[in-house]
């Protein structure tokens, strides 16, 4: 019951956001990554061979925010920022002529709706084990909160 709650307002948040912020993500090709294990590495690797190849390219991972190559803290622990901190970062990636985005997503953040309104071009996923069950209460849940990244994505790569 909590849980529900929690995630309603998580998905508020990401509406109003959004609003706030005019869908910046709407403007940007959005790369998300989510699994158990690998995703900081794999936004690293996509955003510099974007970065390599010549492309405009922002990201977020627990390593912190590099926005037009300028680095920003996201807070101790955090990977994937409150919805109002994630809009704000995509709007100042805009701003600056960003035209990729490489986001590392957790499944607390798909299951709490914090990504809500985010058109992914790819949702890549690294791989899943049973982790985090504390919060999604079965391997199940889990599956299904990984699978978001993935369904709402127009091209889904999987490991």
């Amino acid at each position: 019951m909590w849980q529900d709650i929690k995630n309603i307002y998580h998905l508020f948040v990401a509406f109003i956001s959004n609003v706030i912020f005019l869908w910046p993500s709407r403007n940007l090709k959005m790369i998300g990554v989510t699994g158990t294990d690998g995703k900081t590495t794999t936004v690293s690797l996509i955003y510099h061979i974007l970065k390599t190849n010549g492309k405009k390219v922002s990201m977020i991972s627990s390593l912190g925010a590099l926005i037009n190559g300028k680095k920003y803290d996201i807070g101790f622990h955090v990977t994937t920022p409150s919805s109002f901190a994630l809009q704000k970062f995509l709007k100042k990636s805009k701003a600056s002529g960003s035209d990729y985005f490489v986001l590392e997503v957790t499944s607390h953040a798909l299951d709490q709706n914090r990504v809500w309104g985010i058109p992914f071009e790819v949702g890549v996923l690294t791989n899943i084990t049973k982790e985090h069950l504390d919060y999604h209460e079965n391997y199940d849940e889990y599956l299904k909160a990984k699978a978001k990244l993935l369904l709402n994505s127009k091209t889904a790569v999987i490991n």
